[in-house]
């Protein structure tokens, strides 16, 4: 009589954590959340004469007092303007192994921390204390750092805090997705899981396949990341923790992909949707560039539009606010820091910075 008590709280308690663990993964997967972009909003647009060439101008950041824009086809890497009034402050940056030289400067790894710049280079991250006024490679060295060899090439440079810097090294076959290094231990780590879409990927794939863009809040609460192939914007706190994933409906579908292996699978005719991003402390801003792999010779693939470039706005719970088509083209933008205005590049107009009126959109 015993031993069929013992059995009966044994099978209550078995079939307890079994509801428990279920439970738990449902909850994990009710996180994502089909969201529906809201009609177009049109804003006003004007421009903004440079007074210096941008001839490559493949990034932007913003932050209450700058705007500085990586131009990497000229002897000067980085223009700077002023906020808001957008007026050219001068350049700072050279390509090069001497002083206040850079010797090989990444786009994405330029960024703000606290009221510094962050700069990306080769083998060393810097961070740089802008002078107040005219601006003409006068900066001062506040910081800097040396990569550790296991992380080259190591981009997407964040500095989290005083102690962590995330980044991603593309090559390097890890279990999560955002890479760690300890600048006081130099341990590196890695976190931020990988999504779930139920997909077979070959473990040294998985990168290629999850490409993805991150940004993080200024104030360094939250990260916000979107991906190449899927139309999926991933919320994380600073410790990894999902807080909200949404997926975006409405946009093209993507193939169904019967190999993922990227030297081998059809992963390079996939639609891409978002490849570029950039944040506030109340929205994120993501540059929606709709392409399509073609094969064009036996050895050769090209991206192909297949629709016009527009921007999705969200607010951090994942919620869509605004979608806007871009009446230029651009390689990359910034948001000002209030969300007044949307500031762009555009290739075939290098004297110039485009500037979106958000006021009426998101700020009604």
């Amino acid at each position: 009589m015993l031993s069929f008590r013992i059995f009966l709280r044994l099978n209550f308690y078995l079939t307890f954590i079994a509801f428990f663990i279920l439970s738990s993964c449902n909850e994990k997967n009710s996180l994502r959340k089909e969201v529906s972009l809201p009609k177009y909003s049109s804003a006003n647009l004007d421009s903004i004469n440079t007074q210096s060439f941008l001839e490559n101008p493949i990034s932007m950041v913003a932050n209450d007092s700058f705007l500085v824009v990586s131009n990497f086809k000229t002897d000067t890497l980085f223009r700077v303007f002023s906020q808001p009034k957008c007026k050219y402050l001068g350049w700072f940056g050279r390509e090069g192994k001497g002083p206040h030289e850079f010797l090989m400067a990444t786009p994405n790894g330029v960024r703000f921390y606290r009221n510094q710049v962050q700069v990306d280079d080769l083998k060393k991250i810097y961070y740089l204390k802008l002078p107040e006024g005219s601006i003409h490679n006068n900066f001062t060295i506040k910081e800097s750092f040396s990569k550790p060899s296991n992380l080259l090439p190591f981009n997407q440079i964040f500095r989290l805090d005083k102690e962590y810097i995330c980044g991603v090294n593309a090559s390097r076959i890890a279990q999560q997705s955002i890479d760690t290094l300890n600048i006081d231990t130099y341990e590196v780590g890695s976190f931020v899981d990988y999504p779930d879409f139920g997909l077979k990927v070959p473990e040294i794939d998985r990168r290629a396949v999850y490409t993805f863009r991150y940004d993080v809040k200024p104030d360094r609460s939250m990260f916000a990341l979107v991906y190449r192939f899927f139309p999926l914007l991933r919320i994380v706190d600073k410790k990894g923790n999902i807080l909200h994933v949404s997926y975006i409906t409405g946009l093209p579908e993507q193939i169904e992909f019967k190999d993922l292996g990227t030297r081998n699978g059809n992963l390079l005719y996939g639609v891409q949707y978002y490849d570029y991003i950039r944040v506030t402390n109340q929205h994120i801003y993501v540059l929606y560039r709709p392409r399509k792999g073609k094969k064009v010779s036996e050895r050769r693939f090209e991206s192909m539009p297949i629709g016009q470039q527009e921007v999705h706005i969200f607010k951090w719970n994942g919620q869509p606010v605004a979608r806007m088509k871009l009446k230029k083209g651009t390689l990359a933008f910034a948001p000002s820091s209030d969300d007044r205005y949307l500031y762009c590049t555009n290739m075939n107009s290098i004297d110039k910075i485009y500037r979106y009126d958000l006021k009426k959109m998101i700020n009604p």
